[in-house]
């Protein structure tokens, strides 16, 4: 009888030892992910060196870029067929994907007084599959490929696609990223970034680093 008690006791210390190092291990998890889920979306240094934070004074926008980029640079979209505004973060280095955004009246006027955008903003409805949200692009919807994708809370609309140009023949393949009103400097703008599809990787990662 004696053995069966010390049996016993020994067995209720194994199992209390037993479960307090699964609970100290599954807080140590926990503490884990949310560390990595509350990491500033801002924040570059778990990238590697060779990327760098945008943070300039003139635009609350921010985000990672590639160093190889080069120099960024924020400029007004001027013309005599346009009204309203748009803005141009671009990069010193000839190959880089190419970030716009723009007030909700913007719009290129060509001749003919057809409005040129990069997509339907107006129609640009989350609710919708991404497909029939291709839709909304000027060219090259019938090879398109579309993801719904949320960023720091916003909705992204993510398309791929693959079309010849109607004067060279030469095929573009685009990635392009809508993100539809955005507040950047307090004021509302539609943003467009865009890169061919070598850059995919890294235009991804931009992307998942925006905060406003």
């Amino acid at each position: 009888m004696k053995k069966i008690i010390v049996l016993i006791i020994v067995a209720i210390i194994i199992i209390g030892g037993g479960i307090w190092i699964f609970k100290e291990s599954s807080n140590n998890v926990n503490q884990q992910s949310n560390n990595y889920e509350t990491r500033s979306l801002a924040d570059c240094n778990y990238l590697g060196d060779s990327w760098e934070l945008l943070e300039k004074e003139e635009i609350s926008l921010k985000f990672c870029y590639k160093k190889e980029w080069g120099n960024a640079e924020v400029q007004e979209m001027t013309g005599p067929n346009r009204t309203g505004s748009m803005f141009r973060i671009g990069f010193s280095s000839e190959n880089y994907p190419i970030i716009n955004y723009s007030t909700p009246d913007y719009r290129n006027l060509s001749a003919g007084d057809i409005p040129k955008q990069a997509i339907d903003w107006d129609a640009l409805d989350f609710n919708k599959d991404a497909l029939e949200l291709a839709r909304l692009l000027p060219f090259g919807i019938e090879n398109a490929v579309a993801k719904k994708l949320n960023v720091n809370g916003k909705n992204v609309l993510k398309t791929n696609r693959d079309y010849p140009d109607h004067l060279s023949g030469e095929r573009f393949t685009p990635v392009d990223y809508f993100m539809p009103n955005v507040k950047i400097n307090g004021s509302g703008y539609n943003l467009h970034i865009m890169s061919m599809l070598e850059q995919e990787s890294d235009t991804d990662t931009l992307v998942k680093s925006l905060t406003f």
